[in-house]
C-alpha cells in the first residue's frame, strides 16, 4: 500500500499584485507617448503618404481631401487614449482582483479539499466563477475575507465609474454616472503623492520653480482630493491627474495584498 503524498501549496500575495503593477506600468507609458505625440503634431499628411503602412487602397469614410481640424483632432484623440487607458486601469484592478478572490476562497476552504484534485476542481470552480463577475461584485467577494477594510476602495469604485462613462457615454456625464445626488456631480476619489516643505510649522506644496527658505524640511506625502465634474460635463484629465490615478491604483494593490489572509499554524510540544 502506498503512502500518501503530502503536497504543499504556497500563495503568494505578490503574485495578487503582479497583474495589475505590469498594466500600470504599460497604461503609463502608452499615455505619456500619446501626449507627446499629440505636442508635437502640427500638421497632418496625405494618408497616401504614410511610410509605416501600406495605404494605395483603402476605404475612406470622409474626404481625406477635407481640411483637418487640427485642435478638434488633439481632443479627440486625448479623449480616445483615456477611454483606453481607464479600460486598461480597470482590467489590472479586475485582474488583482480575481487573484485575491483565489486567494482569499482558498484560505477559507482549505479544510474541505483532502485531494490535489479537491484542490484542482475547486480552482476551477473559482475561475469559472471570477470571469462572470464585475469589479463591484469581485470586491464584495473578496473583501470578507481580508484582514481588515480596504483604505482604496471608494476611491477604486469611483475610477470604475468614470471607465463606465468614458466607454458608454463617450465621456458625457449624465445621471447614471453621478456618485453624489446632492451635488448631482461625479466625483472622481483619488491620491496624489506630493513634496512638501515645512518652517515654522506652515507646510507648502513643492511645485517646479519653488523657492525653497533656508531651514526648511522636505518630505513626500499623500493627500487624498477629488476631481468633480457636473451633469453634462465632459471628463477629461491631464497627464499629472491621470498620474494621480495610476498612483490610487497602486495604493490600492498594495493595500489590498497587505491584507491578504493567513495561515496560522501551531506547533505541538511533547512535555
Amino acid at each position: 500500500m502506498e503512502e500518501p503524498t503530502n503536497i504543499q501549496v504556497t500563495l503568494n500575495p505578490d503574485g495578487v499584485f503582479a497583474p495589475l503593477l505590469t498594466i500600470l506600468g504599460q497604461s503609463s507609458k502608452n499615455v505619456l507617448f500619446g501626449l507627446q505625440l499629440i505636442d508635437s503634431f502640427d500638421q497632418p499628411i496625405n494618408p497616401a503618404d504614410i511610410q509605416s503602412e501600406d495605404t494605395f487602397f483603402t476605404l475612406h469614410f470622409d474626404d481625406p481631401q477635407k481640411e483637418q481640424d487640427i485642435a478638434l483632432s488633439k481632443e479627440n484623440f486625448k479623449l480616445f487614449m483615456l477611454q483606453k487607458g481607464f479600460e486598461d486601469l480597470i482590467k489590472g484592478v479586475n485582474l488583482t482582483l480575481i487573484e485575491a478572490y483565489y486567494f482569499t476562497s482558498l484560505v477559507a476552504k482549505r479544510n474541505n479539499m483532502k485531494t490535489f484534485k479537491d484542490l484542482q476542481d475547486e480552482i476551477g470552480q473559482l475561475r469559472k466563477s471570477a470571469f462572470k463577475q464585475h469589479l463591484p461584485e469581485l470586491l464584495k467577494k473578496v473583501t470578507p475575507g481580508l484582514s481588515g477594510s480596504l483604505l482604496y476602495e471608494s476611491d477604486i469604485i469611483s475610477l470604475n465609474k468614470v471607465r463606465n462613462c468614458l466607454v458608454h457615454r463617450n465621456g458625457l456625464v449624465t445621471e447614471k454616472d453621478i456618485t453624489d445626488e446632492i451635488t448631482n456631480q461625479l466625483q472622481v476619489e483619488h491620491s496624489r503623492m506630493i513634496m512638501v516643505c515645512e518652517k515654522d510649522g506652515v507646510e507648502e506644496e513643492i511645485e517646479m520653480f519653488t523657492m525653497l527658505s533656508a531651514g526648511s524640511s522636505i518630505r513626500v506625502k499623500m493627500v487624498k482630493e477629488t476631481i468633480n465634474f457636473k451633469l453634462g460635463d465632459k471628463i477629461k484629465f491631464d497627464f499629472k491627474q491621470f498620474n494621480s490615478l495610476l498612483t490610487t491604483c497602486w495604493l490600492f494593490g498594495n493595500d489590498l495584498a497587505q491584507k491578504l489572509p493567513t495561515i496560522e499554524t501551531t506547533q505541538e510540544t511533547n512535555k
